[in-house]
């Protein structure tokens, strides 16, 4: 058995969903993707971001004489079958964002397979979830388990787009080439053939986020919008013809309406802490505290009190025609 199959068993022993392997050689692709975003927006995804390119693709600056990265899938199940009829006196929350916050679940997962890497080839390991230095998504595409989306969500056989990822760093050497990616262009060839002829997910985005095949319009995204800073003060500057659709953090759309999220993984329902649909009068009342007992421990509660209550007033302002 080789070390790559050895990892494997141990992580299905652990209750890891799938875990997949590349090398840690920087990724020129992704840095010339954020080169691009940078020239168009003069910024990455927010006004706060500041993370310098390099740090975002080459693993040698986070791990020194890194080797292989090993990234997971931790899936979750948000029941997209089932609509929730919103009352008028209601806003909505992302349905895969009610749960316990996944960072914790899936960094403990990374920890287990970490100590096993330490004891068993006394390898070095650093690993993140979602808030790493690295692009998460690049990696996980780099490993072969996903294509792209046409929603630009990454799209797993067996768990479609309802999954979190993890990574870790390691100098433990598999032997692994990965083929390199030389600009975000390449990435085209790992698109998802069902999502060529589909489109279920652009046509029913409300603003039109998805209009080229793999790249998502941030600036036009619910969800991007609901989390970012300072967007409604810009809102004639990113159009007037935006909405939040009701949605005070998060949006579900594009992966509710997608087939390739048909199958059913309720293996995988964590104990959801809140409703997805909360009443705005009872929002409107928490204080900071009561907002930090009440959404705290989801993945929501981090865009904070203040945040919550700017998206309601925007979402009123929508209700009433303004």
């Amino acid at each position: 058995m080789t070390r790559q199959n050895s990892i494997q068993e141990y992580a299905q022993s652990i209750g890891i969903a799938d875990i997949g392997f590349c090398d840690a050689k920087p990724n020129i692709g992704y840095a010339n993707f954020i080169k691009e975003r940078k020239q168009a927006t003069k910024s990455y995804l927010d006004v706060d971001y500041k993370v310098t390119t390099s740090e975002t693709y080459d693993p040698s600056i986070h791990l020194d004489q890194a080797k292989t990265i090993i990234a997971l899938i931790y899936p979750y199940h948000m029941d997209l079958s089932k609509t929730d009829q919103l009352q008028s006196d209601e806003v909505r929350i992302s349905k895969a964002s009610i749960f316990t916050d996944y960072h914790e679940g899936v960094l403990k997962q990374c920890h287990q397979l970490e100590a096993y890497l330490q004891r068993t080839y006394a390898a070095n390991t650093k690993a993140y979830s979602d808030m790493g230095p690295l692009n998460d998504k690049s990696i996980l595409l780099r490993t072969g388990l996903v294509k792209i989306g046409r929603n630009s969500l990454l799209i797993h056989p067996k768990f479609g787009s309802r999954f979190y990822i993890g990574y870790i760093l390691t100098d433990l050497d598999l032997g692994i080439e990965t083929k390199a990616i030389k600009s975000f262009d390449e990435y085209e060839r790992y698109f998802h053939p069902f999502c060529q002829t589909c489109g279920r997910c652009a046509r029913s985005c409300p603003n039109h986020a998805i209009q080229t095949f793999g790249r998502l319009t941030s600036k036009r995204c619910i969800s991007f919008l609901t989390q970012s800073k300072g967007w409604d003060e810009r809102l004639n500057e990113l159009g007037g013809d935006l909405t939040l659709d009701s949605y005070v953090y998060g949006c579900d759309t594009c992966q509710r309406v997608c087939p390739l999220n048909g199958i059913r993984l309720d293996a995988y329902d964590h104990k959801a802490l809140v409703e997805p649909n909360q009443k705005i009068n009872e929002l409107l009342s928490l204080s900071n505290r009561d907002f930090k007992e009440k959404f705290g421990q989801t993945s929501a509660g981090w865009i904070g009190n203040k945040r919550f209550k700017r998206n309601i007033y925007q979402i009123q302002k929508e209700r009433e025609g303004k």
